[in-house]
């Protein structure tokens, strides 16, 4: 069985490409870090996703996405995975791709949907990229100036 998002051939190799009784693995994409998680996280399978947040923010910290497209539920170690990885990032950059259902409300209720970057797909997540800081002022990034010339 292969992993929930395989790699394109443009894309770096997998690092975990088999499930092999996983619930989380990571490969690159358009030069973000990707963690893949799937089913239900808990209390017996956080860890899997721990270990593999912990490794990515350590591995590439201003450029992880987390897909959870194929979670179906998430308990509060879970959640704390996903705290910890944000906080470990400092001020990398940290998204949510395909939190749905009652991961979503969770989310919400919990008000982490203003701390983490929450997109529908990882092209959409990957088209918002953040402003280029200069000297301590925001300019617009270098994709969105506009050519004058």
């Amino acid at each position: 069985m292969t992993s929930p998002r395989p790699a394109s051939t443009a894309d770096e190799p997998v690092v975990h490409s088999c499930w092999n009784g996983r619930v989380a693995g990571r490969y690159s994409h358009d030069g973000y870090t990707v963690v893949w998680a799937h089913g239900e996280i808990d209390m017996a399978t956080a860890p899997d996703l721990t270990q593999e947040l912990a490794e990515a923010v350590r591995a590439h910290p201003c450029r992880v996405i987390v897909d959870l497209t194929q979670v179906t539920f998430m308990d509060s170690t879970g959640f704390s995975a996903l705290v910890r990885a944000r906080a470990d990032a400092g001020n990398g950059e940290l998204r949510l791709v395909g939190a749905s259902g009652m991961v979503c409300e969770v989310l919400r209720i919990t008000g982490l949907e203003e701390v983490f970057p929450v997109h529908s797909t990882i092209e959409e997540s990957i088209g918002q990229r953040p402003p280029v800081h200069h000297n301590g002022t925001v300019t617009q990034h270098p994709a969105q100036a506009e050519f004058r010339g």
